[in-house]
């Protein structure tokens, strides 16, 4: 025997729609009765008016009689277009009302899917692009310089002996250090450029459009030089600022690689060569 399952009812949305439609149609001849009621009055009124007047002309109590249950069908009519009345300012309200909640939550759902968008392409510690993100802008990147013929620069950037924060200061000092040093790369870059964290201490930079490669070593020691500023982590016992050291390896489109696999492997290698050699950075070879 199949074991019982609960399901849960969703509403139709179809039929809300045409529950609104109704009654709102409804209103709509509501309105009309209490229009025509209205101006029905308004005539009767005036008889009973014109009533009145011949009695006091005439002092016939007969026409008071009549004034007075023509007066008694004003009330009622009144009345009832009051009721109709009512009920339209109602529905009208529960409408507004409706509508208002209605853009309300779709308002909530486009933030819902803008911090989830947010999420999926933004590393959570810094708030950098991450590898996918990433890796579209240099595909986007590449696609570009190979349009207009111009060059580009990935830039691999390795914190040094980074295990030893974590290790005498706790990874809260590490995430610090971390999204410190996200935050300076991206302050420090241009706008057109792209600052990613790669995955734990590393950091990429993608240079979209380079117009004198002879630029680049003094771009590389900028960059290195904002890494290497001290971080205060006092608050995590360190008796002074704690300065991190970098190795950097630079690769450029189109001469170093084609593609962006390419590109990304080459700066790194080149990373790992001067950081074997002791150096602060070098190019891809």
């Amino acid at each position: 025997m199949r074991a019982a399952t609960s399901r849960k009812i969703m509403s139709d949305p179809r039929k809300s729609e045409t529950t609104d439609a109704t009654e709102l149609l409804q209103a709509a001849q509501r309105s009309a009765q209490a229009e025509a009621l209205v101006s029905e009055s308004g005539r009767e009124l005036s008889a009973v008016n014109s009533l009145l007047h011949e009695e006091a002309q005439t002092n016939s109590a007969p026409k008071v009689t009549e004034a007075l249950v023509k007066g008694k069908r004003v009330e009622d009519k009144v009345n009832e277009a009051s009721s109709h009345l009512t009920t339209i300012t109602n529905v009208l309200a529960s409408e507004l009302s409706g509508r208002n909640e209605l853009e309300l939550q779709l308002a909530d759902s486009r933030e819902d899917g803008r911090a989830a968008h947010f999420a999926a392409l933004h590393d959570p510690l810094t708030g950098l692009p991450n590898r996918t993100l990433f890796q579209d802008r240099l595909e986007h990147g590449v696609a570009q310089a190979i349009r207009h013929g111009w060059a580009l620069a990935v830039m691999f950037i390795d914190l040094n002996k980074f295990k030893r924060i974590n290790d005498t200061y706790g990874y809260e000092a590490g995430d610090l250090v971390l999204s410190t040093i996200g935050h300076r790369l991206s302050a420090g870059t241009r706008d057109e450029d792209t600052v990613s964290r790669y995955g734990g201490d590393e950091f990429l930079i993608l240079l979209s459009e380079v117009k004198n490669q002879s630029d680049l070593p003094r771009i590389a020691e900028n960059i290195l030089n904002m890494v290497e500023a001290p971080c205060d982590l006092a608050a995590f016992g360190a008796a002074s600022p704690v300065t991190m050291r970098a190795s950097l390896g630079i690769s450029v489109f189109p001469q170093d690689a084609s593609d962006p696999p390419g590109l990304i492997r080459k700066a790194d290698a080149a990373m790992y060569s001067a950081k074997h050699k002791g150096g602060r950075f070098s190019f891809s070879r």
